[in-house]
């Protein structure tokens, strides 16, 4: 994917080429004084041109935060390689960046790189951030090593039962190697704890209850 197609990019980006100015509307150039439809021939120029101020925007960031934010919205926007590159130059700074770690895993599984995902990231193996596990164990899957999925995918569960993106690799080691998952019986409470109820047919004995009061006014014996 080239990085012009991330058009979340390109909405606000003008370019300007023979004395004309043209924007993007999200299907293609339109010239900005007639609102009219740029040529065929020229639309693909008009990438070049948008594509080279994007790059040299990027080559501006040089904060950690920064990189770290402009690799997300590459990787929101579907533009992987981009993302590729940003969470790389944010690692550089910070190599222990889980959040750099979860994005550059995310864009090369995206790039359909599984392997260089885990290689880039091993050094973050051991880290409980739930994002760069769960993008580490769709790796494994992508590799097809449920096993080693289903490990990593475990602790992510443990602290968030409902995370939707944990699940969903669950759902794929389930899919392809359900014997990993064996169906949990019922717990059942023991015999003897259990409290037998009376059948139908055998009388409900109630302990009578003996009143222990005086009664006044009784006839006296007094022989």
């Amino acid at each position: 994917m080239s990085i012009i197609d991330d058009l979340s990019l390109i909405y606000d980006v003008v370019v300007e080429f023979r004395a004309r100015q043209y924007f993007h509307n999200g299907s293609y150039w339109v010239d900005c004084a007639h609102f009219t439809k740029a040529p065929t021939s020229l639309q693909h120029t008009l990438d070049e041109h948008a594509r080279s101020r994007i790059e040299a925007a990027d080559r501006q960031l040089v904060g950690q935060d920064e990189l770290l934010e402009a690799a997300k919205s590459a990787r929101d926007g579907g533009n992987s390689h981009r993302g590729v590159g940003l969470a790389r130059r944010a690692l550089k700074i910070e190599s222990r960046s889980v959040g750099a770690g979860a994005v550059l895993s995310s864009c090369l599984r995206a790039d359909g790189r599984p392997e260089q995902a885990l290689r880039e990231t091993e050094h973050l193996a051991f880290s409980s951030y739930g994002p760069l596990q769960t993008s580490r164990a769709a790796a494994f899957c992508d590799l097809e090593k449920y096993e080693v999925a289903k490990k990593v995918i475990a602790p992510v569960l443990a602290r968030s039962r409902d995370c939707p993106e944990a699940l969903a690799v669950v759902g794929r080691i389930k899919r392809a190697r359900p014997e990993l998952y064996p169906p949990q019986k019922g717990c059942r409470r023991s015999p003897s704890r259990a409290r037998r109820r009376p059948l139908p047919s055998e009388p409900t004995m109630r302990p009578s209850r003996i009143d222990h009061r005086p009664r006044f006014g009784a006839a006296r014996n007094d022989n």
